[in-house]
Parts: structure tokens; C-alpha cells; sequence
């Protein structure tokens, strides 16, 4: 598994578990709150019913009970009086619990829960024993509802954060692979040749063609740290605008591939000349590496590259539309080259797509914003 998936899965461990860890914290606590004002609510209740049954004589109040008795079940609160275990007035709670001491019990009961409070009635040299409870099923259905919406969220931010830390990771991790590729083989034929040159047993011939094969990996590791001052460039921002003609441009790159066959009916171009030539640049170096022939032409705001080559599978072709890095051996503009074309394009909101022509071949197609282009009249 390579390095920055490790390290993706690493980060997206530690955030579920303090994410979830978070979620259950608050909701608990929610439900912590509730249940400590349920409780004082019930407890003040119970202390007001008592206060007045203490103010009168119990064994008259038995009628006037009665009917306190239907009107608090009514609204889900029972309780019951009894002495030495026998029952003062009938129980009118829905359910039989033992003798307790506790001050207050929770009881489940079906789908039920009940806060049922225990306290002493004394009148006189008798005492009751007093049970009030209410039944506070709707704060554990609340709880319940809530935890159902906490992990919903819960899942839909994991799945967000998932995909937007991926995406980020792999934008900042892939280019590190792709340079470390484009790095490894002229440090590794620069190292070759260096060692054949140290030997001293070769011919004028062998000499000056391993000095050449050294100056040509050489240029070819500055063309890669200058890409790696593109990128820097590009992550913090640092673009100039500027009015760029095409012309000159295209003359320029043609110095470097005198073979390429030019049809441009652009006259100029509002952006930073450092990136279009290092976009164009990348562009026809992968196109030459896969053929001898290669044309750029111009048709409104796109420019199209093509080449000669092989045409790519449809796979290939598909993952490169996608931005998704094909097998080294398929690519038709692999390394941090293609990656920095399509930081470019993202900056000026333009795109990148790859085709196969009727006529064979492959093409890049760049398409700019019509805004930038100037068109030759």
C-alpha cells in the first residue's frame, strides 16, 4: 500500500474515533441535562402533593384521593400510599415493584420508564409510606431520536471529510511519487555514466558520447526542478497577467521541436507566459516521446496537440480523463508534467481532455475560457 493511503487511513482512524467520540459526549450530556430537570421537576411534584396530604387527615381524604389518583394518570403520574407494607389507598401505578428504601428508583417497565420517588408521610404517631412516580417515556424516546439523528450526521461528515481529505491527500502525496520517478532515472544514468568515466578504459568516441548522454540528464533534471518551481508557484499563488502572443510563443517551441507543424489562428493570450509555455511544453514533449509526428493547431478557445503515435485503449483513455494515473508502460503523458498542465488549466477554469481521431493517433485537447482568447481576424 503506498505511503499517503497509510497515512489517509491513519488520519481518517483517529478523526472517527474523535468524532464519535465527540458525538456521544454531547448527546449524552444533552441527555444528562434532561433527565437532572426531569428528575427536580418530579421531585417537586411529589415534595408539593406531600405537603399538602401532610396538612389534612389521611384516613378522610380517601374519596378526595380517589379522584387525585385518576387525574395524575391521566397525565402519566401515579403513586400509592401504604403502612407496614399494607395499601392505604389502591396503587395506581400500572405495575407491581418490591419494598425499596432508595429516595428514588427508575423502573422499566414494557416500553415504559418510571421515575417513582419514595418519601414518608407522618401524621401524629402514624407514618405512610409514599411512592410518586411519573412515567418519563417521551425523554428516553427523545434521546433515542436523537441518537438516530447524531449518527446520521455523524456518517454523512465521515463520508464528506472522507472524500474531501482523499482528495487532498492525493493531490498533495501523488506529486512526491511522480517526482521521485521523473528524479530516479537520469540520477540513474548520470551515476552510470559517471562510473564508466572514472574507469578511464574507453575510446575518444565512448567518452564523448557518455559526456553527452551526462549534459542531455542533466537538462533533463532542470526541466524537472523547474516544474517543481511551477508547482510551487502555483500553490502559493504567485501568477502574473499578462497579454501573450502566440505567435512568438509557438516560435519558440518549435526551436525546441523543429518538426512540429503549426496552424494557429489565435493572436494572443491573457495569462502568465511561464505556465502556458511550461502547459504547451508538456504537452509536446509527451506527444514527441510517442511520435515523430506532431501538429498544434487552434480552433476557437482550444488548442489541440496531436500525434502520430499508437492511440491509446479506451481504459486508458478513461483514466486519463479522469485524472487518474494510468500503467507507466500505457501513459501518454505520465510524471508531474501532466499534473501540473491540469493545475494550470484549473487556475485559468480551463480543461484538458484526451481523444482519438478518425484519422488515428491520439490528441490533447485544451479548452480555455473564450474571455482569455484573441482571435486573428
Amino acid at each position: 500500500m503506498q505511503l499517503w493511503k497509510k497515512n489517509y487511513l491513519i488520519t481518517m482512524t483517529v478523526f472517527t474515533l474523535l468524532l464519535a467520540t465527540g458525538i456521544s459526549l454531547l448527546v449524552n450530556i444533552l441527555f444528562y441535562g434532561e433527565y437532572q430537570r426531569e428528575i427536580q421537576s418530579v421531585h417537586t411534584e411529589k415534595s408539593t402533593l406531600l405537603k399538602l396530604l401532610s396538612m389534612k387527615d389521611l384516613s378522610s381524604l380517601e374519596e378526595n384521593l380517589f379522584y387525585l389518583g385518576e387525574n395524575l394518570r391521566s397525565d402519566n403520574r401515579y403513586f400509592k400510599i401504604e403502612s407496614e407494607g399494607q395499601e392505604i389507598l389502591e396503587d395506581t401505578f400500572p405495575f407491581s415493584f418490591g419494598q425499596t428504601d432508595a429516595p428514588a428508583i427508575l423502573v422499566r417497565h414494557k416500553e415504559g420508564f418510571y421515575l417513582i420517588f419514595h418519601d414518608t408521610l407522618r401524621q401524629e404517631e402514624q407514618s405512610w409510606e409514599f411512592f410518586y412516580g411519573k412515567d418519563v417515556r417521551a425523554l428516553y424516546t427523545s434521546h433515542e431520536q436523537r441518537l438516530l439523528i447524531s449518527w446520521g450526521i455523524f456518517l454523512l461528515l465521515l463520508f464528506l471529510v472522507g472524500i474531501i481529505q482523499y482528495l487532498a491527500m492525493k493531490r498533495i502525496y501523488l506529486p512526491v511519487s511522480q517526482i521521485s520517478h521523473e528524479l530516479r532515472n537520469p540520477l540513474t544514468i548520470i551515476q552510470g555514466y559517471a562510473q564508466y568515466l572514472r574507469t578511464g578504459i574507453l575510446t575518444e568516441e565512448d567518452r564523448i558520447f557518455a559526456e553527452d548522454q551526462l549534459i542531455q540528464e542533466a537538462a533533463s533534471l532542470r526541466k524537472t526542478a523547474d516544474k517543481l518551481l511551477i508547482m510551487g508557484n502555483l500553490r502559493e499563488g504567485r501568477i502574473r497577467s499578462q497579454n501573450i502572443s502566440m505567435d512568438m510563443l509557438l516560435n519558440d517551441l518549435q526551436t525546441q521541436y523543429p518538426s512540429l507543424k503549426i496552424e494557429n489562428h489565435i493572436a494572443s493570450v491573457q495569462a502568465d507566459e511561464t505556465l502556458i509555455k511550461s502547459l504547451l511544453g508538456n504537452l509536446l514533449a509527451n506527444a514527441f516521446r510517442h511520435s515523430e509526428q506532431v501538429s498544434l493547431r487552434t480552433q476557437g478557445s482550444q488548442i489541440i496537440i496531436w500525434n502520430g503515435g499508437s492511440s491509446i485503449d479506451p481504459r486508458t483513455l478513461n483514466r486519463l480523463n479522469r485524472r487518474k494515473s494510468p500503467a507507466p508502460d500505457t501513459v501518454i503523458g505520465n510524471g508531474i508534467g501532466i499534473s501540473i498542465c491540469h493545475d494550470i488549466l484549473r487556475i485559468y477554469h480551463g480543461r484538458l481532455r484526451y481523444r482519438i481521431p478518425s484519422a488515428g493517433g491520439t490528441e490533447a485537447v485544451i479548452t480555455l475560457p473564450p474571455a482569455l482568447i484573441r482571435e486573428k481576424h
